[in-house]
């Protein structure tokens, strides 16, 4: 069995990050699964397709599927 260091140095960014620019400490590599880590990730993914689809037909599919798991994701970091 391995070890994901790619999910390690991700917390411990997404920790440094936090503390450094908003003074708020995540404490992510605690957790087996950090809640805040995975809402981070999926709205990084869901900003990063956004931006290679264009404004028009993101704004489009948003309009006829809305992203609930993105919005509820974004919904938990901002708590």
């Amino acid at each position: 069995n391995g070890i994901d260091m790619q999910d390690y140095f991700m917390r411990y960014t997404l920790d440094s990050f936090a503390e450094i620019g908003f003074g708020v400490k995540i404490n992510s590599m605690k957790d087996d699964v950090n809640m805040f880590a995975k809402a981070f990730d999926l709205v990084q993914m869901h900003c990063n397709r956004r931006g290679r689809v264009g404004p028009f037909i993101w704004k489009a599919q948003e309009t006829l599927f809305p992203p609930k798991e993105f919005k509820s994701s974004v919904d938990y970091m901002n708590d």
